[in-house]
């Protein structure tokens, strides 16, 4: 029999930790926030103060529910202060051994029917969930950023999955008003994945000369999506994507030598320390919160066409993909890149986005004209022309 999460722990105290300490906060539900380090602790304390006192200001909330939530609330680097929780969730650095490490430690004071959960991007469940009976009751709930304001979370189920624990997890995200995308560990982290040819190949572009980052960025936000590629990198934080790609990389082998450029430039770029925004540098100079890069001429109307062409064909076929891997329905996966992302996959399939008269048949023709496997039309895609690229190609 399922329980309600009335209390929650959020282990580690960084801009998703905080963010998903607010979330649960805001709707009831009674939170603590584990941090390593007091001052890093401290400074997320004052910072829940000054937003229940500006909330108490603006007449969104009364005194009593002022002093109810700044009561519940609890700050602390301590494991056993999180004993009594209903759910544990980690949103902790992409490093299994330090998930593994805290979850671990957390573990040994919780109580058995607690469900713990972790809020990795890349790192499956049972990589680092303790051992015993708890492996069954550790899912992925993977929330994209900022999590109070995305609608779609995705759910990612653990082999031998707990489902009460599931139940329990689903009565929570309905309480906090979030959609969700059910996954198993062989086909994770869909909607973050989709996007791995498209960045693949737009950086591909600009490791050939097509166009600069930001020529590429500009086409991108015109045609496929309101972020552009690098930028979008570069909000999120290299340090996070460069290990989060080679791990998507291994999940999709036949991808792995067409995305190999960009896996090389992220990790040399987060081995600089040039981390994007947050380092204020990364693709870009980052200056005032901005991605600071001269405006600079669009490519030759024959080039231009090629990178959108392409950009939308990667993504297409990406989201074919998971409907031949039954890993989802093809509207969910659109429904989770719109949500997440603000990508409308469905004008794809229609043509009315990039002018595509059959996709199928522009799949066929990117793949013989590249042979490079993103493009090797895919499930609802797949049968529109012979399935052979270039001699000697199709994984390069």
């Amino acid at each position: 029999m399922n329980h309600e999460i009335r209390s929650a722990g959020v282990a580690g105290c960084g801009r998703m930790g905080f963010d998903l300490f607010l979330l649960l906060e805001s709707c009831g539900v009674r939170t603590s926030l584990l941090g390593r380090r007091s001052e890093s602790v401290e400074r997320c304390r004052l910072s829940f103060l000054k937003t229940l006192d500006f909330s108490l200001r603006e007449g969104v909330i009364t005194a009593g529910e002022f002093a109810d939530r700044k009561k519940n609330a609890v700050f602390t680097v301590r494991h056993k202060d999180l004993a009594g929780c209903d759910l544990v969730i980690e949103a902790l650095p992409e490093n299994p051994g330090t998930k593994r490490e805290v979850l671990g430690a957390i573990d040994g004071g919780s109580k058995a029917e607690c469900v713990f959960a972790s809020c990795s991007s890349s790192i499956v469940p049972s990589e680092i969930a303790p051992p015993g009976r708890r492996r069954a009751r550790t899912f992925g709930l993977h929330f994209f950023h900022p999590a109070r304001f995305t609608g779609i979370v995705e759910l990612i189920r653990p082999p031998g999955a707990d489902d009460d624990a599931q139940e329990s997890l689903l009565g929570l995200l309905d309480r906090l008003g979030k959609s969700h995308l059910l996954e198993t560990e062989d086909e994770p982290f869909i909607a973050n994945r989709a996007l791995l040819p498209l960045q693949a190949q737009a950086y591909r572009f600009a490791q050939d000369g097509k166009a600069d980052f930001r020529g590429i960025d500009d086409i991108a936000r015109e045609h496929v999506m309101p972020h552009g590629v690098f930028e979008m990198f570069d909000r999120i934080g290299l340090d996070v994507a460069a290990p989060s790609v080679s791990r998507y990389c291994l999940m999709q082998e036949d991808l792995r030598p067409f995305a190999k450029p960009l896996e090389d430039a992220l990790a040399a770029l987060a081995g600089a320390g040039r981390f994007g925004q947050k380092s204020g540098r990364g693709f870009y100079e980052w200056k005032d919160g901005k991605p600071n890069a001269p405006k600079s001429d669009p490519p030759s109307g024959e080039v231009y066409e090629e990178i959108r062409r392409r950009l939308v064909l990667a993504l297409a076929n990406q989201v074919c993909y998971f409907v031949e891997k039954r890993a989802a329905l093809e509207a969910d996966v659109s429904a989770a890149l719109r949500d997440a992302f603000g990508i409308e996959t469905a004008a794809f399939r229609s043509g009315t986005l990039c002018g595509l008269d059959d996709l199928g048949r522009e799949l066929d023709s990117a793949f013989r004209e590249t042979g490079h496997a993103a493009f090797r039309p895919r499930g609802p895609c797949a049968g529109r022309g012979p399935e052979t690229g270039p001699k000697g190609s199709g994984n390069e």
